[in-house]
């Protein structure tokens, strides 16, 4: 899938999906193209999204910056 259609997919911006992507979101690159995988990107954005919210409420920092997909 392109990130303009995984933008549209999760509801941000083609460039939100760049920053997601610096924080590991899943990718695949084949022939220098990048493809995301939907159930994997929908999956690590929901996990991203649910710990960002848990560390606004405590104050810890977000662990899920540097994650890669499992």
């Amino acid at each position: 899938m392109s990130q303009r259609r995984l933008a549209k997919a999760l509801g941000v911006t083609p460039r939100e999906i760049y920053n997601l992507r610096q924080k590991g979101m899943p990718k695949h690159v084949r022939a220098g193209k990048i493809d995301y995988p939907l159930d994997e990107c929908v999956q690590w954005y929901l996990r991203f999204r649910e710990e960002l919210a848990h560390s606004k409420d405590t104050g810890k920092e977000c662990r899920c910056a540097n994650r890669g997909s499992r």
